[in-house]
């Protein structure tokens, strides 16, 4: 398979199952990891002596078809992780299971209802029909489902051992959606052995033996013995030139795209197109965009609208909360990140909308610098200048100040939160804003809402709106409804000068919040509707205009929520009894 030795002990430490986890508890009967789908595997393909020609045609034009065309039907399947099992999404464990539901008494009579998940009427009846079948599947790639980025599942040592093609990369390639797959390159961390029938196999195997050692090369060793070893270079350079020839002479050939590339292009740099043909035979087209040039000078910054599945749960969110109002002024808190700007342009592009309802609004941004090597965030203000918005760009020592206190700082991300925001709200009362907008988005609602119940055991989430203790702010987070993927997409379309790191004192630390993404991005490649139902569970929490969340909060707040609305009482109290009523007739029967 063409692994070295140290390739494979990489490949065994991450497999290995973690000693800590309670694998009775867990039902664990085997070794499994979440990195089971790193495991390295082959098949072994033999065609019998007696089969007919018709039959071994048949085999070869459907490793063909899987091989161009395979990769298409990924995002079709749902892949459990502990087991590396990829299973159709239409074809899911107990679907032909008889339910207690199906059963009915109409008529006086037991009737049964029975739902068959899958027929035998589809089946080919031949090789030939079997091909057609395939070719005309083709048709039905393109369908939309709800896919994460499952690049997040892996952590960083887990990324450098991937070797294949995730269903949300196939899924982007095919809806041409940036935030799954944007001409990312990568270099597979092996590469099995290539050999065409044309080729003297026992020199090779010559060549790769020693008659008292065996020698296993790794990929990057076969590429140096490809390019320096003269009696290596000669075999290799027969079956490589007789793979190309085959190639070339196919009339309707079309390059295919390729995530593994032997030459690596940056994609922000300049590129002939030529010397990238010429250097790699098997590459797809990388596209370019031009840089807007007038008369010899590049343009300035510009404002661009956001796409539909960003600006129609924006504008829902603005609305279900009721978080700008007329005569507003809102001050956007921008950090740099992918996030706050695109916040920016959200909000600079609503204010075309609100005019249409009569709610005129103004907005500017304010940027904290805690003046530090790490985060530097001063290249925003010629941004700013050139969108023309009102900027305000305050500096402070926030941890020099947090190393001179006179008790320890048990947090630092918790006193520099504290001071930024005390920072924001005096330059917001300053400057006579009223309204202080923040980036945070769906995926962060979630892992706060999940953090605080594995570390804190409290439910509680970040409010979507909410009024500061002196009650002259209010604060809001219009990208409630938003996911992460999205802003990410849009903020790399479109080349916004994003600063990559904007937490100054956590950059080596161990981050909490990724290890929470990473299972929330594990668990929805098995529930694909995971943060729409979490959206649903954290609603009642978000709504609540207040900071913090307690029992006693929320007690105090379902009291007056019922003495202003008496009909919610009743009707929950109706609606409990009904709940018991179906419970003790489930019981019954």
């Amino acid at each position: 398979m063409g692994l070295s030795y140290e390739m494979a002990k990489a490949y065994e430490e991450i497999l290995i199952q973690d000693d800590r986890i309670d694998r009775h508890h867990l039902r664990i009967g085997h070794d499994t990891t979440k990195s089971e789908m790193l495991r390295p595997g082959f098949t072994r393909l033999n065609l019998a002596f007696f089969f007919s020609e018709s039959k071994v045609d048949f085999i070869l034009n459907a490793i063909k078809f899987v091989c161009e065309h395979g990769w298409k039907f990924l995002p079709q399947y749902i892949c459990n992780l502990q087991t590396a099992e990829f299973r159709h999404r239409n074809f899911q464990v107990f679907k032909d299971r008889k339910w207690i539901s199906n059963i009915n008494y109409k008529n006086g009579l037991f009737n049964y209802s029975r739902k068959i998940a899958h027929s035998d009427e589809l089946c080919p009846t031949d090789d030939q029909e079997c091909i057609k079948l395939a070719h005309k599947a083709l048709d039905g790639v393109k369908i939309s489902l709800q896919i994460s980025d499952q690049r997040l599942i892996f952590n960083e040592e887990a990324s450098k051992l991937r070797w294949f093609l995730l269903s949300s990369e196939a899924y982007g390639i095919l809806h041409d959606i940036k935030s799954l797959y944007n001409n990312e390159v990568y270099v597979p961390p092996f590469m099995p052995h290539k050999y065409t029938f044309e080729a003297d196999l026992d020199k090779i195997y010559r060549l790769e033996t020693n008659e008292s050692k065996k020698i296993s090369f790794s990929f990057r060793e076969h590429a140096n013995t490809y390019f320096n070893d003269e009696k290596f270079d000669e075999c290799v350079k027969l079956i490589r030139n007789n793979v190309i020839k085959q190639v070339e002479e196919k009339s309707n050939f079309t390059r295919s795209i390729n995530m593994y590339k032997r030459n690596q292009v940056e994609k922000n740099g300049d590129c002939d197109e030529n010397e990238i043909n010429r250097n790699s035979e098997f590459v797809c087209k990388l596209k370019f965009k031009d840089k807007k040039e007038t008369n010899g000078v590049l343009n300035k910054h510009e404002w661009h609208s956001p796409p539909k599945t960003i600006f129609k749960p924006f504008v829902e969110a603005l609305q279900d909360f009721n978080m700008i109002q007329d005569g507003d002024k809102v001050l956007v808190c921008l950090s740099g990140g992918k996030d706050s700007m695109s916040l920016l342009h959200a909000i600079r592009q609503y204010q075309f909308v609100a005019k249409s309802k009569d709610i005129n609004f103004e907005f500017g941004a304010v940027t904290v610098d805690p003046k530090t090597s790490a985060y530097n965030p001063s290249s925003l203000k010629k941004y700013l200048a050139e969108l023309n918005v009102p900027y305000f760009y305050e500096e402070q020592t926030i941890l020099e100040t947090a190393e001179n206190l006179p008790y320890e700082c048990a947090s630092i991300c918790s006193f520099c939160s504290r001071m930024k925001r005390g920072r924001i709200y005096h330059t917001a009362r300053q400057n006579g804003y009223n309204v202080l907008a923040l980036g945070q988005h769906l995926d962060d609602f979630t892992e706060s809402f999940m953090m605080s119940i594995f570390y804190n055991g409290k439910l509680w989430s970040m409010k979507a709106a909410y009024k500061s203790e002196d009650g002259d702010l209010r604060i809001i987070r219009p990208f409630v409804y938003v996911r992460e993927k999205e802003l990410r997409s849009f903020a790399e379309g479109n080349h916004f000068p994003i600063i990559t790191e904007n937490c100054p004192a956590c950059f080596e630390a161990p981050k909490e919040r990724q290890r929470m993404k990473q299972l929330l991005a594990q668990q929805e490649l098995a529930f694909p509707s995971l943060f729409s139902s979490l959206l649903s569970a954290i609603k009642p929490i978000i709504k609540i205009d207040l900071c913090q969340l307690s029992v006693k909060t929320l007690s105090e707040y379902a009291l007056e929520l019922v003495r202003k609305n008496p009909h919610l009482y009743r009707e929950m109290v109706k609606q409990t009894k009904n709940s018991h009523k179906e419970y003790e007739n489930e019981d019954s029967i």
